[in-house]
C-alpha cells in the first residue's frame, strides 16, 4: 500500500506526523496509552505522535525518572533544572511545561525566580569563557583554591550558611 504524500509547509507538520502515527497501532502502543491517560488524565498530543520505537522508553523515562520523587533529585528539584534549561534553550513549550510543573511540585516564585537566574548566569559565564577560550586547565587550578578558601569560610554549605537566603 502507497503511503498518503503530504507537502509540508512548516504549519501542517504536527497534523502529517499525526496522520502518519495513527497508522500503527497495536496492543502495547494501546496500553501505554491507557498508562499515560491513567497518570496524567490525557494523553498528551506530543506523546501520541511518537513513533512505536520510541514511545515505550520515553514513556519509561518521564514517569520513572521526571515525575519520581524515588531518584537522587526530588522532582521539584528536577523541574527547576528543566525551566532552567529550557530558558538557556529558548523553548517556549518546555519553560510553560516545566514552569507549571515546578508549581505542582511546590516550587515557591521566588525558587522559580533563582533557577532562572542561575541558569541566565551559568549560561552568561559559558558564552564569556567560551568566547574568550580561557584555558580549561587553568580554571580547574582556581577552582581548586575557590573550593577550598569558599569552604574553609562556609559558604556554600546547606541552607543558610555564607549569608545565602532561603
Amino acid at each position: 500500500m502507497m503511503e498518503e504524500q503530504i507537502n509540508l509547509t512548516g504549519d501542517n507538520t504536527t497534523k502529517a506526523i499525526e496522520s502518519a502515527i495513527s497508522r500503527t497501532s497495536d496492543g502495547e502502543r494501546n496500553g501505554i496509552f491507557r498508562d499515560i491517560d491513567r497518570t496524567l488524565g490525557v494523553v498528551p498530543g506530543f506523546l501520541k505522535m511518537l513513533p512505536p520505537t520510541h514511545l515505550a522508553s520515553e514513556w519509561k523515562e518521564f514517569k520513572e525518572f521526571e515525575l519520581s520523587n524515588e531518584t537522587a533529585l526530588p522532582a521539584k528539584v528536577k523541574e527547576l533544572v528543566g525551566l532552567a534549561v529550557a530558558s538557556v534553550l529558548h523553548c517556549k513549550y518546555c519553560t510553560y511545561f516545566h514552569t507549571v510543573g515546578a508549581d505542582m511540585q511546590g516550587a515557591t516564585a521566588e525558587e522559580i525566580n533563582e533557577a532562572l537566574l542561575m541558569a541566565k548566569h551559568t549560561a552568561g559565564w559559558s558564552t564569556y569563557l567560551t568566547g574568550s577560550r580561557y584555558d580549561l586547565d587553568q580554571l580547574k587550578q582556581e577552582v581548586a583554591v575557590i573550593r577550598s578558601n569558599v569552604q574553609r569560610q562556609g559558604f556554600g554549605q546547606g541552607p543558610n550558611v555564607g549569608g545565602g537566603r532561603h
